[in-house]
């Protein structure tokens, strides 16, 4: 794939690495992995608006511990290694104008995008207490169980019951 768009989830604290490999089809079930490289997520520039990313060349490492090496790490030159290193040109970046779903769309609570200098301005603030909830279960003669919920608010200085039947 060359010059595609690639979205991947991830999630603060950005402690994770994203390790790209490029690799070769040699056979109907052989791949010869060509080189990979390891990019810290938390030195990846963030983005909350639509300007466009800067596209960085990184090497790529033959051997995974090679790639683990930090960035500007000084580092050994060996005679014995590959002489010859590929290189790829990535655009990466972190956007915070998604909002990735982790519940069913139909019971969403929270549609607001990542970053926060996207949310649209608050109208007010609601405050809401849980003062107490009850279950009630009873039984009746076939043994089947049946309950009766409710739970005691209190939104502001008003006091409520919201009763489920």
């Amino acid at each position: 794939m060359w010059n595609e768009d690639l979205m991947f989830v991830a999630a603060e604290p950005f402690d994770d690495h994203l390790i790209i490999s490029v690799e070769d089809r040699v056979g109907s079930n052989k791949d010869e992995t060509l080189g990979r490289v390891v990019i810290p997520l938390n030195t990846v520039e963030r983005r909350a608006d639509d300007r466009n990313i800067r596209g960085r060349w990184y090497n790529l490492e033959k051997h995974m511990s090679d790639a683990m090496e930090l960035e500007g790490e000084q580092r050994k030159k060996d005679k014995e290694r590959d002489k010859f290193s590929s290189r790829i040109h990535l655009r990466i970046c972190l956007d915070g104008g998604y909002h990735v779903l982790d519940e069913s769309t139909h019971y969403s609570s929270d549609l607001r995008p990542t970053a926060k200098p996207l949310w649209k301005s608050s109208i007010g603030v609601l405050e809401l207490g849980i003062l107490m909830l009850m279950v009630y279960t009873n039984e009746n003669k076939d043994g089947k169980g049946t309950s009766d919920t409710y739970c005691v608010a209190k939104m502001g200085t008003n006091g409520f019951v919201l009763d489920h039947k």
